[in-house]
């Protein structure tokens, strides 16, 4: 913005070629320089040099940087054509000394910018960012006003007179209607956008009403913010993390502490640990015989306690294992009395069945059903004989007897008055006289006759076997036989259950020999056995016992040994006594000590332990103090209150800058109702002192046209002079880089401006040239030498310092 106190000044140039120039070298001065040299000495070339310089990036594009390499890249008539132009330039700024040197190439380009610290940058945008910041304006600015060229101020006039609008005019023209000094000469628009982005880049993620990271704590060092995060966010976390390190750097100093004192105490902790050892070295054969001498004792009366035992329970064991002997004897003997009262009934009962089984006959299944199938068919057979209705009067003759018997029953009848009602074949026999036989007209009754005396003969066969009158006799008396047979079946195998395998011979046998004993219900004697057996059946318990009896047998043989045995071990056990009451006392700290071996490898493992935990520790704090790093907690301390205030600094930066934003705002509403007026008053002024007040200004748009007349003449581009124009565009830019530079510090190129200006213009030009370079860098080229005279300061010959 107007009023900035940064100043540029260009102190040296030198390339070894870019196109004319080889092996040049200028140094330049404050206020003039006067660049003087013959026409095609490189004037020119020295000033597009440093435009070049800032502006033409070193790797050059085919097509978009064409020009530029036919215009720089010279063409020898040698073997070999040069594929690289370089440059280098020193300037001045209020921080100190740049040197910028670029070589230009499609391919193997180099750039490097030195800033006054030493850093050196290589990459072509950061070193661009680092230009843009110093010369505060953009290309345009620079290319019509700064370094402007006999081209180029052709380009301002005709802007100026509106015949033409300038290649660059509109950006000339938004800085100076603006007065805002902005980096690449953007409009209000462009200016509140820079703005605006230098707030955003201040408060990105911050949240001014919590005075927290957006998120709250949950946006902490522990899960940051990285994309869209402000300048203050990245203070606070740069003081979070000071905060952070000087914590771990007081932790880290009070762990050295605690260690140190750990170490001394671990130190302290083994000398008391050896010193006891060795005491217990002293004494520790002392405490292994005593100790043996105590575990003989202790095993000595241990064998007492074991015989003494063995003493009060021998006899007790005997008599018990007596009784339940008794007992069990006593119990075999009742349950062979209850089998065979059980089994005798059984027995009779079985001889009862077998009789009426051998009176049942024993029918088989098959001769039952043989009988009942020769009924069947000796019922059809008579059926067939069945069917009539026949009235028969029989009258005898003389004395013969007359017979009527039925063919079907074989039954005879006799009627009294010689009258029979025949419904079945029936023979009428007079014997020794005749024989009728009267039967169904479809049947032959002889051979249903011999059929029914067949089959008749075997069912009595059969019915007489088993003598039975009927089948159905014969059918009763094979379900009886069955049914007492199964019942005999099992009745066969309750008897089994009880003999329990011995014979029935030999169990009564057992039971007559016990006839007349007096002995007790079973379950008299099932109780007692429960008692003295503990829950163990007998025979377990007869064996347990029998089994530790005879391992009392075993190891003392008797009772009266095991006494003399007892005795012995008695006086054994006194002699112990007296020997160990008489043994040297051991100190109390290991009167507790039963095993002399274990605890002295107890001793040796807590000394190793320590020994390894000091080792440990002093590990530790080594690590501990490496870890420290170069800064003490009270150096971390002041770090980390620089970081509380970068970032107190950086939230009232951007309050300045909030508060410049809403000034920028007002100004720029006020400004932009008169934006040029003292760039107009400048104009004229100058203007009217080169032309001798015969040439002035009369308005200037905000596009910078403007009507210039000369008296009551409106002039226009096709009708002015060549020395007007000279005038006319020397005046213009003056008077804007006066205003774009109110405090000085610029650099600013003239190339042969007066060139077509008569000598009283030339003189008034010279003048104004020398006041303009009192606080600004001026670099004036010319090709006449005249100038050396009418105007003071540093002169350069063009042809520079090889």
């Amino acid at each position: 913005m107007p009023g900035k106190e940064e100043e540029l000044k260009i102190s040296e140039l030198r390339c070894e070629r870019f196109a004319g120039l080889r092996d040049r070298d200028y140094r330049f001065e404050d206020g003039l320089n006067l660049l003087i040299g013959a026409n095609e000495s490189g004037k020119s070339t020295l000033v597009d040099l440093i435009y070049s310089l800032f502006f033409q990036d070193a790797r050059l594009d085919g097509r978009s940087d064409r020009e530029f390499r036919e215009k720089y890249f010279p063409r020898t008539t040698g073997t070999y054509q040069g594929d690289t132009i370089d440059g280098s330039l020193r300037f001045e700024t209020p921080e100190g000394t740049y040197k910028l040197s670029k070589e230009w190439s499609s391919s193997d380009a180099s750039c490097r910018l030195t800033l006054p610290d030493g850093t050196l940058i290589r990459d072509q945008a950061g070193v661009n960012s680092v230009l843009a910041g110093i010369l505060d304006y953009g290309k345009g600015v620079y290319d019509e006003l700064v370094f402007a060229s006999g081209k180029r101020d052709r380009s301002v006039l005709t802007a100026l007179l509106g015949t033409a609008r300038a290649k660059d005019s509109g950006e000339i023209a938004s800085a100076l209607r603006r007065t805002v000094l902005e980096t690449g000469g953007c409009d209000p628009d462009g200016m509140e956008r820079e703005l605006l982005a230098t707030l955003s880049a201040y408060d990105g993620r911050w949240d001014f009403d919590s005075d927290m990271p957006q998120g709250g704590v949950k946006r902490g060092l522990g899960n940051k913010w990285v994309q869209g995060s402000g300048l203050i966010l990245k203070a606070y976390y740069e003081k979070e993390e000071a905060k952070e390190e000087l914590r771990r750097a007081q932790d880290t100093e009070n762990r050295i502490d605690r260690l140190s004192a750990g170490l001394a105490s671990g130190k302290e902790d083994l000398s008391l640990l050896r010193s006891r050892r060795e005491r217990f070295t002293e004494v520790m054969g002392l405490i292994a015989r005593q100790r043996t001498a105590e575990k003989l004792l202790e095993a000595t009366e241990e064998d007492l306690r074991r015989m003494d035992a063995v003493r009060d329970d021998w006899p007790e064991k005997e008599l018990v294992l007596r009784r339940v002997k008794d007992l069990s004897s006593a119990l075999a003997k009742a349950g062979t009395l209850r089998r065979f009262s059980q089994a005798a009934g059984m027995v009779d009962e079985l001889r009862e069945l077998e009789e009426a089984i051998e009176d049942l006959g024993g029918p088989e299944e098959e001769d039952v059903i043989a009988a009942e199938g020769l009924e069947r068919e000796l019922g059809i057979l008579r059926s067939s004989l069945g069917g009539m209705n026949v009235k028969a009067s029989v009258t005898g003759l003389g004395d013969a007897d007359i017979y009527v018997t039925s063919v079907v029953t074989g039954e005879t009848r006799v009627s009294s008055d010689g009258t029979y009602g025949i419904t079945e074949a029936t023979k009428i026999t007079i014997p020794g006289v005749a024989e009728i036989i009267l039967s169904p007209g479809d049947t032959d009754m002889l051979k249903t006759g011999e059929e029914i005396a067949s089959k008749e003969g075997s069912l009595t066969i059969l019915l007489e076997k088993y003598g039975a009158g009927s089948a159905a006799e014969l059918r009763r008396k094979y379900s009886d036989a069955r049914q007492k047979t199964a019942q005999h079946e099992l009745l066969s195998e309750k008897l089994a259950n009880v003999l329990e395998a011995t014979p029935w011979e030999e169990l009564s046998e057992e039971a007559a020999g016990l006839a007349g004993e007096d002995l007790p219900g079973e379950d008299e004697i099932m109780r007692e056995l429960t008692r003295l057996c503990g829950g163990k059946s007998p025979e377990m318990f007869i064996g347990s016992v029998g089994a530790v009896l005879d391992g009392y047998v075993s190891s003392y043989r008797s009772m009266d040994e095991l006494l003399i045995r007892i005795g012995e071990k008695q006086e054994e056990r006194d002699r112990q006594r007296t020997a160990l009451e008489s043994a040297s006392d051991i100190p109390a700290e290991f009167s507790a000590v039963e095993d002399p071996d274990k605890y002295a490898g107890e001793l040796k493992a807590k000394e190793e332990k320590a020994q390894k935990d000091l080792d440990s520790t002093r590990i530790e704090l080594s690590s501990a103090i490496a870890s420290l790093g170069d800064l003490s907690a009270e150096e971390l301390l002041e770090r980390s209150q620089r970081a509380q205030k970068a970032f107190e600094d950086t939230r009232e930066e951007y309050f300045r800058w909030k508060h410049i934003y809403d000034v920028f705002i007002r100004v720029r509403t006020e400004l932009e109702k008169d934006p040029m007026k003292d760039i107009q008053e400048n104009f004229a002024k100058y203007l009217s002192a080169v032309s001798g007040g015969r040439t002035g200004l009369g308005s200037m748009g905000k596009d910078l046209s403007s009507t210039i007349s000369s008296g009551d003449s409106v002039l226009t581009d096709k009708i002015l002079s060549e020395g007007t124009k000279d005038t006319i565009v020397l005046a213009f830019r003056l008077a804007v880089l006066e205003h774009l530079f109110p405090d000085g510090g610029c650099v600013a190129v003239f190339d042969d401006p007066f060139t077509d200006m008569d000598p009283e213009r030339t003189g008034e030009a010279c003048r104004l040239l020398e006041k303009f370079a009192e606080n600004n860098q001026v670099i004036f080229v010319s090709c006449d030498g005249k100038y050396t005279d009418m105007m003071e300061g540093n002169v350069i010959m063009a042809e520079g310092r090889p």
